[in-house]
């Protein structure tokens, strides 16, 4: 009757573990095996006086990606012969006081998939969502306040940050056992990537740079399920092509995505559109940078559901990952407004695209929200006697006065820079139209390619 129940719960779980087939797969999880491995060897101890708070009986993953931590879950249990149970948001509250009808005398380990339920409770709002909130949680702490070492039952839950739960659940005796999860570097990112591939389907020169693909993947191709989406169909070309796989190949999924479908009919005006918008970013990106950012490549794709990208340089972003300065943020700024600027320069300013830049846009406007609302930086921060005008924080996150503040020193902020902007690619106007040109005529520029474009050009300037 007992495993009745137990495979009930099972049996419910849509979760099949498919990103890894063996737990060495997953890096840096020593101190979760190591968790697993002290409850096991509790388990088979004989001193019934143990304090089971010592080890821990709640505990908190936090990691971006919830589908590893649940594989990780599963090759755990296995290999310590503990039963897994994972409950959807839907289901805890009706199952909790079914859990404590189990009488397992090893482990039972219930993952809490993340839902709304683990969040803060509104104490201000009386609606069903909010009660339904309060009661989960008071449930769930008197099931974890019952804990019985000779039928444990074991709770884990994951968020993606801190923030994300509710601190009543973070308090002594429950989920008081944190374990934060290292995000793999880009070179693993990259080499984990070339194993979902195939490395066989890979070419020498792919495989070359792994911190190159790394950092591809995680600015264009986020999440596991779209990482194997990618790497099945570039095993499709490799096989309907009959060829080793490139680092372009990569780079042409990024910019068209997985689907096929048949060549949209082109039109040489919409490819000068996005030429011109796409040469603006690379330009500016490289004058604004001094020569640090030349691109890893650009694209110029036209077509009925993508446009172009532009990739900054690997080098340059990871000679400053983890500080980044005002100089920076500016920067990013800057090239994010620079495919609107183009145009306005190599089209006229009537012919500017209305929708191109809208993501160009938020992000810059995002950039600026950061610096100004959250970091205390000040606009008008390049002017000694201002720099210091902005240094206090809002506490109050959803204050509709702060954010008009906020908007109104983006919007001047933005203003200004874009007009630095202009001025920069007027001056080098050679430089942004033969970049063009050479989008055109070969939609995609390697790092190397722009390089011998632009060595003709004087661009090495100290920019303010």
């Amino acid at each position: 009757m007992q495993t009745n129940l137990v495979d009930k719960f099972k049996f419910s779980n849509s979760h099949i573990p498919r990103r890894i087939k063996s737990i060495n797969e997953i890096r840096r999880v020593e101190s979760i095996k190591n968790w697993f491995s002290q409850i096991d060897n509790q388990l088979h101890d004989d001193n019934n006086n143990f304090d089971w708070s010592l080890i821990g009986y709640s505990s908190l993953f936090v990691f971006k990606e919830e589908g590893l931590i649940i594989d990780l879950l599963y090759h755990l249990t296995r290999q310590h012969g503990f039963d897994l149970i994972i409950l959807e948001p839907s289901e805890c509250l009706a199952k909790l006081d079914d859990l404590q009808s189990l009488k397992n005398k090893k482990a039972t380990m219930v993952y809490l998939k993340r839902g709304d339920l683990l969040r803060v409770v509104d104490p201000d709002r009386a609606t069903t969502k909010e009660k339904n909130k309060k009661e989960f949680q008071k449930k769930l702490k008197k099931t974890i306040d019952s804990f019985n070492y000779l039928h444990p039952i074991i709770f884990i839950t994951s968020v993606a940050a801190l923030d994300d739960m509710s601190p009543e659940l973070r308090e002594v005796g429950y989920f008081d056992l944190k374990f934060e999860i290292v995000p793999p570097t880009l070179t693993e990112m990259g080499e984990d990537f070339i194993n979902l591939v195939g490395p066989e389907y890979c070419s020498t020169e792919f495989k070359s740079d792994l911190s190159k693909i790394g950092k591809l993947i995680i600015s264009t191709f986020s999440g596991y399920r779209r990482q194997n989406l990618i790497a099945l169909t570039l095993r499709r070309i490799a096989y309907k092509e009959n060829r080793l796989l490139n680092f372009f190949d990569l780079v042409n999924l990024g910019v068209r995505g997985s689907s096929q479908y048949d060549s949209y009919p082109e039109d040489e005006n919409k490819i000068d559109i996005v030429a011109s918008h796409e040469a603006g970013h690379a330009t500016l990106a490289i004058i604004d940078s001094n020569g640090e950012n030349i691109p890893d490549y650009a694209t110029a794709f036209p077509d009925k559901y993508y446009n172009g990208i532009v990739a900054d340089s690997y080098a340059f972003n990871s000679s400053r990952f983890g500080r980044l300065s005002y100089e920076d943020f500016r920067h990013k700024i800057r090239v994010s407004l620079a495919g609107r600027a183009a145009e306005q320069v190599l089209l006229g300013k009537e012919k500017v695209t209305v929708r191109s830049a809208s993501s160009d846009l938020e992000y810059a406007s995002a950039l600026c929200a950061e610096m100004f609302a959250q970091c205390g930086i000040s606009p008008d921060i390049e002017k000694e006697s201002l720099c210091s005008n902005n240094l206090a924080i809002n506490l109050n996150p959803r204050s509709t006065i702060d954010e008009k503040r906020v908007f109104k020193l983006t919007q001047v902020y933005l203003q200004n820079q874009y007009e630095h902007v202009l001025t920069l690619l007027k001056k080098h106007q050679g430089m942004l139209t033969d970049i063009k040109q050479s989008l055109i005529q070969n939609r995609i520029l390697s790092q190397n390619e722009i390089n011998k474009i632009i060595k003709k050009f004087n661009y090495k300037e100290v920019q303010q």
